[in-house]
This record gives C-alpha cells, structure tokens and sequence, in this order.
C-alpha cells in the first residue's frame, strides 16, 4: 500500500517498478495507492500500461482519515517509495508511524531523517530512490514474515516512544523553558537600561 501525496518525489513510479520486478516470483502481488489524482499519477499509469501491470494495481483514489486507517488494516505492507533529494533525506514520514501504529511492516529508504528514529532492527530499509532494491526488500517481507513480525514489533517501540501523548508532554515543557529564559532575558535589558 501507498497513501499520500502522489509527486515525484514521493517514487510512486520506483514503486510500480518494484511490483513488475517481484511479480516474476510472486504473481499475485498488487499496489494499491491512495490520494489525489495527478499529473504525475497519469505518468505512472502510462508506464505501468507499458509494462503490463494495470492488473495489479488498484488505484483507490483519496480517502479519508478513518478509511485510511482500515485501509491500512487491510494491507500487508506500507511502502514509501522515496526518490532521492534534499528533502526525502532529511524527511521522516508520518506514514511510517500511521503504519506502524496498526501492527503492518514497513519498507522504508535508508535515509538520515529516518535513521534518526529507526533502525534495520525497526523497518524494512532499501537504498533510498533504488527500484531494485524496493523490489527486493518486498519479496524480503514476502519470504520472511516471522522475522518481519518482529521487526513490526520492534518498530512499534519506537512509534510508542514518539506518540503525540510522549511529545506533547517534551514540546509543552520546551516551550515552557523558552518563554521562561525569555522573561529573564527581557528583565535582564530592563534592569541595565
């Protein structure tokens, strides 16, 4: 499964070219991707017509929260697909925890903004913006799914770790130190003044 914004970089089309790769050895593989219809998606529909693989790919269109929540129930696994730029390796998707969050594996890029949360133990990473290693690491989940379990598991640990109910609490209380060194440095010009 893929959800989200469907842009370039985003690799909807590294995705499609994984699917094509491993269903050479696993037949009944499918994407199904989630979000608003593109320019770019049209792109990757044309490509995908040209490879044969319109049969495997089920375009779901945008959905909601909720809808994307039993979506997410419903798949096997959560991909993102990045292509390589600044922003893919300095990003860490919240689709990753959305995932992660309902018990499904992930397949991630080995990129820095990821690494700082996760590690291999966590997710299933792939060279970031590398169809064949996409391809790879989805037969890699196909073929292993009791370690796969435990890496969900793992992951899982660290999604606990950073829930908004965790962050909350560190962001109000940065806040808080903020405002309160900003008092005493605004008295402090006041008593010189």
């Amino acid at each position: 499964m893929y959800h989200g914004t469907l842009v370039e970089r985003h690799g909807l089309d590294l995705a499609v070219k994984a699917l094509g790769v491993i269903r050479k050895s696993i037949s009944n593989a499918e994407l199904r991707i989630f979000g608003w219809a593109t320019p770019f998606l049209e792109q990757v529909f044309h490509s995908a017509r040209e490879a044969g693989l319109t049969e495997a790919i089920r375009y779901m269109g945008p959905k909601s929260s909720e809808q994307i929540i039993a979506a997410i129930h419903d798949c096997d696994v959560g991909i993102i697909p990045n292509r390589r730029s600044t922003f893919t390796e300095l990003n860490t998707p919240t689709r990753i925890f959305e995932y992660l969050s309902q018990g499904k594996p992930v397949i991630a890029p080995r990129a820095p903004g990821i690494l700082d949360y996760f590690g291999p133990q966590s997710l299933v990473l792939f060279e970031l913006g590398n169809a064949e290693d996409l391809a790879a690491k989805m037969e890699y989940v196909f073929w292993h799914p009791a370690e796969v379990v435990r890496m969900v598991g793992r992951g899982q640990e660290v999604y606990r770790a950073h829930k908004w109910s965790t962050e909350r609490l560190r962001f109000v209380s940065l806040v808080e130190r903020l405002l309160q060194g900003e008092g005493r440095s605004a008295m402090h010009v006041v008593e010189l003044a």
